[in-house]
């Protein structure tokens, strides 16, 4: 497992996590940085293992692959560094 060099940010903040076209999961964000997030979700083993995550109401979306998982907490890294503008 690679260690984190980034200082997180703790942070409580709604997003989504969009698996596929037709399932959005509602969850929480525990802490971020730049190239990662500590996500809380209903049920981690559920979850493929890459998918996109939204802040803002799809405006705009992140790729997202899991680095590790409990039982309702996921680690992402961000595949992307930037936003991707969804149209």
């Amino acid at each position: 497992m690679q260690e984190r060099n980034k200082p997180r940010t703790r942070v409580r903040k709604t997003a989504k996590l969009l698996t596929d076209y037709s399932s959005v999961i509602e969850c929480t964000v525990r802490n971020l940085t730049g190239s990662g997030a500590c996500l809380q979700v209903p049920n981690s083993v559920a979850l493929p293992d890459t998918f996109e995550l939204t802040f803002d109401s799809f405006r705009s979306v992140r790729r997202c692959r899991v680095r590790w998982r409990s039982e309702n907490e996921i680690g992402v890294s961000f595949s992307d560094t930037s936003s991707v503008a969804v149209a």
